[in-house]
């Protein structure tokens, strides 16, 4: 997904956003060292990829929610004691899912076949919290890269990017795990 950003740009980090996530927007923080993209520019296409796929996964669930499958594993998740309680405050869970790693599909599928939250305030409310996610992740990994850029600073041209995309990815990887390793 990295070289699919650097070679492809703004539209292949928020597809990246969309589809990965956290690397993906990592990756193009790492990027705004050498001057490719504004930090707003960044911020927007990660944001619009991530809202993009909570919105889909909440159509796609919302669409499917008679059907006995959805049913079934909607009543299965409302038997979870955590999840029950954030249900009854859905304008939270909309605002918070992005930020539990996990938390991405299970949140929007939740919302639009258990929960008591109509789509317009849905879009609304993840949009906040697509926004607020993205910059977070965006200048979390400025601050990253422009420390590690003035730690290197003198060791060579490349190595500050170098290091820097080292760091995204490992950082990627750790969300990646850390994902995998919390229940859905």
């Amino acid at each position: 997904m990295e070289q699919f950003i650097a070679d492809y740009g703004l539209a292949a980090l928020f597809l990246g956003a969309a589809v990965e996530g956290d690397a993906s927007v990592l990756f193009g923080a790492a990027l705004l060292q050498d001057g490719r993209w504004t930090l707003w520019a960044v911020i927007v296409a990660a944001a619009l990829g991530g809202w993009t796929s909570d919105l889909a996964i909440y159509g796609v669930a919302r669409r499917q929610k008679d059907r006995r499958w959805v049913t079934k594993a909607g009543r299965a998740l409302h038997g979870s004691r955590a999840l029950s309680a954030l249900l009854t405050r859905p304008a939270l869970l909309a605002l918070s899912f992005r930020f539990v790693p996990g938390a991405r599909t299970v949140g929007p599928a939740t919302l639009a076949t258990v929960a008591p939250i109509r789509p317009v305030p849905y879009a609304a409310l993840t949009g906040i919290a697509a926004i607020s996610w993205a910059a977070a992740l965006v200048l979390f990994g400025k601050v990253i890269v422009g420390l590690l850029a003035r730690a290197a600073d003198g060791l060579g041209d490349g190595l500050p990017f170098a290091i820097a995309a080292a760091v995204a990815v490992a950082l990627g990887l750790i969300a990646l795990l850390w994902r995998r390793q919390s229940p859905a």
